[in-house]
């Protein structure tokens, strides 16, 4: 059975959004596409069902992903692609997806930190899934992963625009170290390495203690390089560039991620990626990129 990307989809412009980056990613990995759309239940109201999809479904619905399946499918011909559609709250539809998918991609609401407000379906999913989360806002294109042309303008067919990962050195994680370095071998692209030292770590608030530029034995220059060395020869054909920062990494991972076409942050646990003055908060009200949120211990 085909490996499932699972897009959640309302037919918002973040949502098709969200559904248009998935569909490239799964083409990418060979994988299988899944729109999955809840409809909220109205207690009393009639629901529908047909023969071919009997999963009971709130009558006089406004919008149905038939015609973004087809739309899809179109435009991508062998890439596999199914609809789910339930009844009831988007969050726990979406974490059970998860459980069965290799990455859950949502639309982030509105600009910024709207996606972090208190209950909305972005910020408790990123917060409680059990693989990595993409956060896309609306209007993002597919132009948008590749550098422009020769003339400045958007192209599909130019390299791709950099991967950039933040890391904490002081706790590494080889699962968010893994998908940043695959996600920039899958697009041929360089990735970009940003660490925050003196505790303030680039990739997860709550850090322990770095070392300082200027360290007599290299500091966080050499724990960087450490920490990079394994991955660097796995993957040989992906150039890496490391940037040391001093000052609030959050503000400096969105400044550099201006100019990419993804950022990786972790997730420790089940705690939240976006708590007041996270670096994750500062990223995703600053950035307008995809942000990927990568669980791990």
């Amino acid at each position: 059975m085909l490996r499932t990307i699972t897009a959640g989809v309302d037919g918002s412009p973040e949502s098709l959004a969200a559904a248009r980056w998935a569909a490239r990613e799964a083409g990418r990995r060979c994988m299988r596409l899944l729109l999955l759309h809840a409809v909220p239940g109205r207690p009393g109201g009639k629901t529908v069902a047909t023969p071919t999809d009997p999963a009971p479904r709130t009558a006089g619905r406004h919008w149905a992903p038939d015609a973004l399946k087809e739309a899809l499918t179109g435009k991508y011909p062998d890439l596999p692609v199914a609809v789910r559609e339930v009844v009831g709250r988007p969050v726990p539809w979406l974490l059970e997806a998860a459980e069965q998918s290799e990455m859950l991609v949502l639309g982030a609401r509105g600009s910024g930190a709207a996606a972090l407000l208190p209950g909305s379906v972005a910020r408790a999913a990123a917060r409680r899934s059990p693989v990595p989360v993409v956060l896309l806002h609306a209007g993002e294109r597919e132009s948008d992963e590749h550098q422009p042309d020769a003339n400045g303008n958007p192209s599909t067919m130019t390299p791709s625009r950099e991967v950039v990962l933040g890391v904490d050195v002081t706790r590494p994680d080889d699962r968010v170290m893994e998908f940043a370095f695959d996600a920039a071998a899958r697009r041929a692209a360089p990735l970009h390495v940003v660490h925050g030292p003196a505790g303030r770590p680039a990739a997860e608030p709550g850090g322990g203690p770095g070392e300082e530029p200027g360290d007599g034995d290299g500091g966080p220059y050499r724990a960087l390089d450490e920490v990079l060395a394994p991955w660097a020869e796995r993957f040989p054909q992906t150039d890496v560039i490391t940037e040391t920062v001093v000052g609030g990494p959050g503000s400096h991972l969105a400044e550099t991620a201006s100019d990419a076409c993804l950022l990786v942050i972790g997730r420790r646990g089940h705690g939240p990626p976006f708590g007041t003055g996270s670096v994750s908060r500062t990223v995703l009200r600053r950035t307008g990129v995809p942000v990927a949120i990568v669980p791990h211990g």
